[in-house]
């Protein structure tokens, strides 16, 4: 009998145990003494309870503590849920303790601002600055290029479509050092009255040719030269837009910081080819930028002028053969928005190889190698490397 009575005092004991939780579990065996009752359920009447009064406090103990897990389950686990899954909360707690990469970024980077409710206007003349400027204003802004990839800046003539896209303008970017000098007349024709920001201004150019007097203008193949001016973009549109001058800040240093790593990348792929190997003729003159930074020898050019619109002589011609002979020069350089005719003419005559898809005063097509300033860079290195070997 005694044997039959500890088997239910057992069996009631798990019951009561699996109908309460944590605090309700403890409570109820505290107001018992420890002795189980022979219920199923937290307010029937217990059977084997030394008093009335302990059956009271621990049917009223139980109901308050179901409740209070019942109706805040999320503020703390009961006592029964973390003794039973203890594996669970050091996993949890591992966890938290293996990404310190989230926590340093978040704490260590300031929250970028929400974009504004009405992005700001701009629009920027070539393609290289429109990159620019997408780069340093991100999603707060809405970027209008006014030309397209492979269009030649240097004759390039404004459409109705252009004039209205500036008078929307909120800020006018535009290049300077007279490669978009055109875009002052359809300014003026817009009549707007936008900020108009040079982005090469405070530069001091190389010597341009006599149809340049402003200088050369090809300053984006020198990158320390781009990154004086995303810093430009970045302070111009914090005065258009002051909520946003953290941000456009922020992003005009991280945008300099991947340049600075693909001028590394960059000068890395020119080292593969000696000093003294370094020669290059050029469809125009559009790479002194670029052989001074990267420690390159310009031979002489298809067509001697700053501007590809002009038209190279019979003895300009005769004088390049003989200087490419001279100096055993192994190609020809030409972009990819210029006509390569006469360059062609002239690798036939003097038996080497052309190069004619360089990218130069423009951006490619989206989705080609040069469809960005950084990918741009890249690609002509690679390519007048692998010429020049």
């Amino acid at each position: 009998m005694t044997e039959r009575r500890m088997d239910d005092q057992r069996l009631t004991r798990r019951a009561l145990l699996r109908a309460l939780t944590g605090v309700a579990a403890t409570a109820a065996l505290a107001a018992c003494g420890g002795t189980p009752t022979a219920t199923s359920a937290p307010s029937a009447a217990p059977t084997m309870a030394p008093t009335a009064a302990a059956a009271a406090a621990a049917t009223r103990a139980a109901t308050t503590a179901a409740a209070a897990a019942t109706t805040a389950p999320s503020v703390a686990p009961t006592a029964a849920t973390a003794a039973a899954t203890p594996a669970t909360a050091a996993a949890a707690t591992t966890t938290r303790a293996a990404s310190p990469v989230a926590s340093a970024t978040r704490s260590g980077s300031p929250a970028a601002a929400p974009p504004p409710a009405q992005l700001v206007a701009v629009a920027a003349t070539t393609t290289q600055l429109q990159d620019f400027v997408k780069n340093v204003g991100g999603n707060r802004i809405t970027l209008s290029g006014i030309l397209k990839p492979n269009v030649d800046p240097h004759d390039y003539e404004t459409t109705v479509q252009d004039a209205q896209t500036i008078g929307r303008a909120q800020m006018i970017c535009v290049y300077g050092v007279g490669l978009d000098a055109w875009i002052e007349k359809a300014i003026a024709n817009a009549n707007a009255k936008a900020p108009v920001v040079t982005v090469t201004a405070g530069i001091m150019p190389l010597k341009g040719s006599d149809k340049e007097p402003s200088g050369d203008p090809h300053m984006w193949f020198d990158p320390t030269l781009v990154q004086q001016m995303v810093t430009t973009i970045g302070e111009a549109l914090a005065k258009v837009e002051p909520a946003g001058a953290a941000v456009y800040r922020q992003n005009a240093q991280a945008y300099n910081a991947q340049i600075a790593r693909m001028d590394a990348q960059v000068r890395g792929i020119y080292n593969q080819i000696p000093v003294a190997d370094r020669k290059l003729v050029t469809n125009h003159d559009a790479f002194q930028y670029l052989a001074k930074h990267f420690n390159l020898t310009i031979v002489g050019a298809v067509i001697p002028s700053i501007s590809d619109a002009a038209e190279p002589t019979a003895q300009n011609i005769n004088d390049l053969i003989d200087t490419i002979r001279a100096e055993k020069v192994k190609a020809i350089f030409a972009e990819s928005s210029a006509n390569p005719r006469v360059a062609q003419q002239v690798a036939q005559e003097t038996g080497i190889k052309i190069v004619d898809n360089l990218y130069g005063d423009t951006l490619g097509e989206p989705g080609s190698d040069g469809d960005t300033y950084l990918k741009m860079m890249v690609a002509d290195a690679t390519l007048i490397t692998s010429a020049l070997k």
